[in-house]
């Protein structure tokens, strides 16, 4: 499939790591590769005609074709420009994880419950804002748990006063 191969061919040119590849039972194209940070575990990237996962054990995110959807007054894009652009969102994505330029996130009540997870940019981490934000939307205390490719953020937590 042309995604695959658009997908295959910038994962060797980039130069991101050794992937293991395989297929699941309806054919979707499975590249792994694991971690060295033992929460994040192995990243599973799955590629599909129209959309590309990448998954961890923390999140996983999207790039599809209603990603790249024109506005009105922009042309529309060919079959082959929508792959090209699924693949090379999904490798920059990628590429950005494994230098360590994206911090994955977990909310946990205080209990250990996980409350939500997150994906974004380290140079838009604010977690003093960030946790601020999690307790007024959970209404309730929380942790506050964060990882690069390479490893933890220190861990977050906050009593109420």
């Amino acid at each position: 499939m042309l995604t695959e191969r658009l997908f295959l061919g910038g994962l060797s040119k980039r130069g991101l790591g050794e992937f293991s590849l395989s297929r699941n039972r309806y054919g979707v194209l499975i590249a792994s590769h694991a971690s060295p940070c033992e929460e994040i575990g192995s990243v599973s990237v799955y590629i599909q005609p129209w959309e590309i996962t990448i998954s961890s054990q923390i999140i996983h995110t999207h790039v599809g074709r209603t990603d790249f959807y024109p506005r009105a007054h922009e042309r529309t894009l060919t079959n082959l420009g929508y792959k090209r652009l699924i693949a090379r969102g999904a490798l920059d994505k990628l590429q950005s994880l494994v230098s360590g330029r994206i911090v994955l996130s977990r909310t946990e009540s205080l209990t250990g419950q996980t409350l939500s997870s997150g994906w974004g940019p380290i140079e838009t981490e604010d977690r003093a804002r960030d946790l601020r934000q999690l307790e007024e939307l959970h209404g309730q205390p929380v942790v506050l748990r964060q990882w690069t490719w390479f490893g933890a953020f220190p861990a977050v937590a906050k009593e109420w006063v």
